[in-house]
Order: C-alpha cells, then sequence, then structure tokens
C-alpha cells in the first residue's frame, strides 16, 4: 500500500498490541512497537524455511541465505550505501559502536585524541573511555549551546592528533539534531567520521554518501523492527581494513592450526551462526516503513509533539528540557520537585500511559543539565491527539493529588518505626500502601553527609543511600534517596531487620515479606531503583 496522505489510525492499525486503546505507548525512543507483517516474518522463518545461513547448499540453507542477503540489499538501498557489502548485521548498535572503538584503536597510539559530545548515549561513550584508558588517548567532547550541540565549537577541539569523530545523529534524550552536515566540513581527511544514527534512523532520511561519514550504526528495534539485531555500515575499504571483534565459524577464509586469514567484509564481521528469524523481521519492517511517506509522518509526530510541548507548559510544577520542534519527536521534562518523577511515572503506568523515567543512558548530560532524572515521553506515527490528551490530563491529575498529600501529616517521626510497617501491611490495596509509602519517605529527613558513592546502593532509576553500623552485635541503618517513594520503601525494609543481629538479618525472608506486601506491584528484578540491591547488601553485611 502506497499513500501519499498519512492516516495515523490506519498505520496503528497494523500494529497488534495496540489494538487497545486503552494503551497509551509514548516510550518509542527506548523502542517501537512492531507492525504484523514484521511478527508474521519472523514466525514464518522458524515455520518453514529454517537454515544455516552460508554454511550449506540444501534449499534450507539456500533460503536462509537469500532471507539474508536480500536483507542487506534493503538496508544498502535505504540508507543509499553504496553496495551491499558495505552492511554488516550485528547484535546490536551497542555491539556495532564496540566493534568499532575496539577495532580502530588498535591502529591509534598514545595522545590520539577522540572527539564526542556531550549528547552520547552510554554506548557512544564507554566502548572509548575503555580504549583511551588502555591505550592512554584522549577524549574531548562537544559541548551544549542553548540545549542543543554547539557544532561551532568542534573547530577548536580539532588538532592534529584528531584520529575519531563520533557523534549521535540525533539525542536520545533531549531530541535534537547534531547537524551533522556542518561538523563534517570541519573535520580534516585524516579524521575517521562515525555517525550513531540509531535514534535518527526513523526519523529522518539518512544518506550516508551525503553524510560522507566513514561509520554509521543503527537499530532495527528503534523503526518497528525486531530487538537483537544492529546494522553496522562501512566505508567497504574501511570495513576490510578494521579487525573483526568475533572470531570463529563463517567468517574465515583459510583455518590452520596456527593461524587464520579472514572474508572481507561483511561476513568478516558476522562470526557464528547469524539471528536469520531477526533479519528475515527486519526486513519485512524495511518494506513497511518504506511503504508510508516520510514527510507526512514527520509533520504529523511533530505536530503531536508541539501540542504536548504547549500542553506541558501550562503546568508550573513542571520543566521541559525538550524544544518543541525536535528532530525525534522526544518530550523530555522534570517535575520541580525531581524525587516525584519516580512517582508520576508510576502514576502515568497505572493510567495505561507508558514514557520513560531515569538517565535514558546519558549519565553526563543529566549531570550538564543539573538533573538526577528527566522524564521522557517519545512520539511515533502510530500516536494520536489522544494520547497526548491522556498524559496531559494524567499529569494534572497527579499534580492535583499532590496538594492533598502536602497536608496530610505523619503518625511517628520514626524513620525505621515497626509500627508503621505493620500499619502498611493492614492496607487494603496496593494504592493504599504506595500512599502510606510515599507519606513516609516525605518526612524521612536529607541526610547529606551520606550521599557518598562508597555508600550508594546500585540501581537503575534513583539514588539509594545506606549507611550500616553495627554494635554490640546489632546493626544500625540511616539510609537517604532521591525519590521519596524509594526512601518510603527503603525505610520499610530497613524497619524489618533495624537492630537485628547478622543471624537474623540472614534468617529473615525479605522475598516472603515482599510479596506479602504486594511491593512487586511497583519493583520488578531488572529495575528495582536499588531495593533488591538493598536487599542483597543487607545480605552480605550479615555474612561478613
Amino acid at each position: 500500500m502506497k499513500t501519499t496522505d498519512f492516516d495515523p489510525q490506519a498505520f496503528k492499525s497494523y500494529f497488534p498490541a495496540l489494538a487497545d486503546d486503552s494503551i497509551h505507548y509514548l516510550d518509542n525512543a527506548a523502542t517501537t512497537q512492531k507492525p504484523a507483517s514484521v511478527i508474521e516474518a519472523f514466525s514464518a522463518y522458524y515455520s518453514s524455511t529454517v537454515g544455516n545461513a552460508h554454511r550449506g547448499s540444501h534449499r534450507f540453507s539456500r533460503a536462509a541465505t537469500e532471507t539474508i542477503e536480500s536483507c542487506r540489499h534493503r538496508c544498502a538501498e535505504f540508507i543509499n550505501a553504496e553496495n551491499a557489502n558495505t552492511m554488516v548485521f550485528t547484535q546490536s548498535c551497542t555491539a556495532a559502536l564496540n566493534t568499532l572503538a575496539k577495532g580502530l584503536a588498535e591502529n591509534l597510539q598514545a595522545g590520539d585524541e577522540i572527539i564526542l559530545s556531550l549528547l552520547e548515549h552510554h554506548a557512544n561513550l564507554i566502548p572509548w573511555q575503555e580504549v583511551a584508558e588502555k591505550k592512554q588517548l584522549k577524549l574531548k567532547f562537544l559541548p551544549l549551546k542553548n540545549g542543543q550541540l554547539d557544532w561551532q565549537a568542534a573547530k577548536p577541539l580539532i588538532s592534529d592528533k584528531t584520529r575519531i569523530v563520533s557523534i549521535t545523529a540525533c539525542s536520545n534524550t533531549l531530541g535534537c539534531s547534531s547537524q551533522l552536515g556542518e561538523l563534517k566540513k570541519l573535520l580534516p581527511k585524516h579524521c575517521t567520521f562515525i555517525v550513531d544514527a540509531a535514534q535518527a534512523i526513523a526519523h529522518q532520511q539518512i544518506d550516508v554518501q551525503e553524510l560522507e561519514c566513514d561509520f554509521l550504526c543503527f537499530s532495527a528495534h528503534k523503526m518497528f523492527g525486531p530487538e537483537g539485531l544492529g546494522i553496522l555500515y562501512g566505508k567497504q575499504e574501511r570495513l576490510n581494513d578494521l579487525p573483526p571483534l568475533l572470531s570463529g565459524g563463517g567468517m574465515i577464509q583459510q583455518v590452520s592450526l596456527q593461524n587464520s586469514s579472514y572474508l572481507n567484509a561483511p561476513h568478516r564481521f558476522e562470526a557464528g551462526s547469524p539471528a536469520t528469524a531477526n533479519v528475515a523481521a527486519f526486513s519485512a519492517a524495511l518494506q513497511f516503513f518504506k511503504q508510508w511517506p516520510l514527510t507526512q509522518m514527520q509533520q504529523h509526530i511533530n505536530d503531536l509533539c508541539e501540542q504536548a510541548h504547549h500542553r506541558l507548559s501550562e503546568f508550573s510544577e513542571l520543566t521541559l528540557f525538550s524544544q518543541a520542534n525536535n528532530t525525534a519527536a522526544i518530550v523530555c521534562f522534570s517535575l520541580q520537585q525531581q524525587e516525584l518523577n519516580i512517582e508520576l511515572a508510576d502514576y502515568l503506568d497505572q493510567n495505561g500511559i507508558a514514557i520513560r523515567h531515569g538517565h535514558h543512558c546519558t549519565q553526563p548530560l543529566l549531570q550538564e543539565l543539573g538533573q538526577s532524572s528527566l522524564l521522557r515521553a517519545s512520539i511515533a506515527p502510530y500516536n494520536q491527539l489522544n494520547d497526548i490528551e491522556a498524559l496531559v490530563n494524567a499529569c494534572a491529575e497527579f499534580l492535583s493529588a499532590q496538594e492533598q498529600i502536602k497536608s496530610e501529616t505523619e503518625l511517628s517521626s520514626n524513620e525505621l518505626d515497626s509500627k508503621r510497617a505493620e500499619e502498611i501491611k493492614r492496607a487494603k490495596s496496593w494504592q493504599q500502601r504506595q500512599k502510606q509509602l510515599i507519606l513516609w519517605g516525605k518526612n524521612i529527613s536529607t541526610k547529606k553527609d551520606i550521599q557518598q558513592a562508597h555508600l550508594l546502593i546500585p540501581g537503575c532509576e534513583s539514588a539509594l543511600w545506606l549507611e550500616a553500623k553495627r554494635g554490640d552485635g546489632h546493626w544500625h541503618f540511616r539510609h537517604d534517596s532521591d525519590a521519596r517513594l524509594i526512601r518510603g520503601i527503603s525505610a520499610l525494609i530497613l524497619s524489618w531487620v533495624e537492630g537485628a543481629s547478622s543471624q537474623e538479618i540472614t534468617d529473615f525472608d525479605f522475598t516472603k515479606a515482599i510479596d506479602e506486601l504486594q511491593l512487586k506491584n511497583y519493583l520488578s528484578p531488572s529495575r528495582s531503583n536499588g531495593v533488591y540491591s538493598l536487599v542483597e547488601h543487607l545480605q552480605n553485611l550479615a555474612k561478613d
């Protein structure tokens, strides 16, 4: 189906996960939902055409090979690459960036310089940090100016020692574009130019020949494709000069007992059995995506983005960090009371609205902005005005409820009061428990003296600090968090073992206690905000 006008409702109808109109999915910068054709392509491969690509001459292997190579051609066409051999399939965009960092660093010398920016996702920062430390390289960073990347500041950063510039095409946190064309004009010929297009790929036409980049990478899952697949583009001569990150079957030319030689790109970077089902699904995603008019889709999501910025700007309790006309249709904001961000994210989730809360894998950027966490709504073509209205209305309801909480007082000033823990246990629902936990956390005093790195309990979305002291064989605790809900939940957990001996902590069944109070309605092992890490830390203390 080729359309000249864009119909968001028709577009949405292709996505099974969005059939329920009570769902408002606004976390598209993290990952997009999948159309039926992508799901069907994944299933069809496993149903009828499973084979090991490039490994056999039978029909199943030939079919798998055709699946991979036809998708490679579609990828090349999609970003206007010179030919299909410039396209490498990787596990993820992160894996592609690691391949580049580790491979390119082998030819760098101590003192060589790499330029990144303050906008970078951790995937385009940590690999370079690792190789810089190992090889004594120098990292430089393009700054921000008025919420945008200051590409003009690149000129004084560039020197005769500049070897690599690796820049995101579009911020996953603020949505702003990096103006790569202007940046490219400043780069010397000897400099390797890398573009992280993970966030930009679904929002703007990418032309690698026009960009004149040496390498570019993106993920399938951010443009309606499957998870677990990344794409690395590289100029063919540059790819063939690059050592592979992984070695093994499928990427070799000749192998003896003492040495081996590798195939040329792209196969030299595709060791092991390929993820053919993912490739088949991404091929379907590319076919689906190109049926829709990109300019009209972009206008649609831009209109929604502007509407969201306009409506949210009316709340005096909220600060917007993104601009209304940003490339990736991102709405990035924070409540002025930052500790409430996590509670608002949870409230939105309870109302069927999915947004992102946390540092968005851009901690240095948040530090630059003076924020510990941000909320991010990100818009895709299947979103409509009702999604924005649901977000705004839920924010209004949440802020109204905060006025009531402000007026409520605590029953006790004891931070780890076991009586309060019993009262929470008697609450009839999780919502009532949550409110009591928030009230508990609200009155727990801030403790700047324990907000130190060595007292920080690891967590995904909120900081949690714990000071533990043992006297006369019994443990006593002080804690703090940058989110009052986490302060309250942590106070509850600590109340169970305050004044306990090591043996009593060891014998205590934390899992049972957490289950009885239905704390898992909010927490999960993968995103526990430090609470499960707190339990583990307490158990480790008891062992020492």
